[in-house]
């Protein structure tokens, strides 16, 4: 169930994650233009400027740092969790014209940050220092610290005040805070409600076209060449590559969440199957 849930939310994220990759795609959110150096964080000429310096003080550093307590706080990250944060430093990479900014180090300090004991009010405080004037971009931020937070189907407790802490410190109304929490909050409720009445072993095989097919055909080969095919035709980034619309890409993504949940209803069936047969042969 919890892996359902996580294929479900993808919905939802995947918008939210887009929203943040065009912020984080206009250089001016984060700091030098290409070609042009970045001014010092410190005035002491000899002041010892590291790497980690470098990105600790930047807004991206800030993010990341902010999301690892976020992640820190339940004491778990899920695959889906890793995969996310893995595009997001890949998409600071490419928008931060910086030396210090691979994805080797950003992803270093992510997670030298979320083993340490770090204040999470420090890293807030220091983020709206740096974009004062800029509310919607810490509202787009405590956004995607929800999308981080939901990624595994549930959002802990300890998760959940780490964000009311963040939001705080971000100086975010209640009107707001409360739009974006209830937002996520509804579309997960409906969204397991539905899993659970539509999700059978019927609908899974018409998902993926095999119900012509008989029983001792369907194998777990079958299968996985069959989730290749079908996630390479409905991939949402494949879509928007070939022009799509929005409306092109909603529609092949909510496939994709119908083609992840059969998947897994088909693995876990088939590869049973296989087992008991490889039992009984020996």
């Amino acid at each position: 169930m919890e892996y359902l849930l996580l294929v479900i939310a993808v919905g939802v994220i995947f918008f939210m994650f887009k929203t943040l990759k065009e912020y984080l795609a206009n250089p001016k959110s984060y700091g030098p233009l290409k070609n042009q150096e970045a001014e010092p964080i410190f005035d002491d000429p000899y002041a010892d400027y590291s790497q980690k310096t470098d990105i600790e003080h930047s807004e991206c550093g800030l993010i990341l740092a902010l999301i690892a307590k976020v992640v820190q706080s339940d004491g778990k990250v899920c695959e889906f969790e890793e995969r996310l944060i893995a595009e997001l430093i890949n998409d600071m990479v490419i928008s931060y014209d910086n030396q210090a900014f691979t994805q080797e180090s950003l992803s270093d300090y992510f997670y030298s940050q979320k083993v340490s004991i770090g204040n999470v009010e420090e890293f807030a405080l220091e983020f709206v220092d740096k974009t004062k004037g800029q509310y919607k971009k810490r509202l787009k931020v405590i956004e995607f610290l929800f999308v981080v937070a939901y990624a595994d189907g549930v959002l802990a407790e300890e998760e959940r005040e780490t964000i009311i802490d963040i939001a705080a410190y971000f100086e975010l109304s209640n009107e707001d805070f409360n739009r974006i929490y209830d937002r996520f909050e509804e579309f997960m409720q409906n969204k397991t409600s539905q899993a659970e009445s539509q999700n059978s072993l019927e609908s899974a095989l018409q998902t993926f076209g095999l119900t012509e097919e008989s029983e001792e055909n369907i194998t777990s080969e079958l299968i996985k060449k069959r989730y290749r095919e079908l996630v390479k035709k409905y991939h949402p980034d494949i879509i928007q590559g070939q022009g799509g619309s929005q409306r092109d890409t909603l529609k092949a993504n909510e496939q994709l969440t119908k083609i992840n949940d059969a998947y897994e209803i088909l693995k876990d069936k088939y590869n049973k199957n296989a087992n008991r047969d490889s039992q009984g042969e020996n």
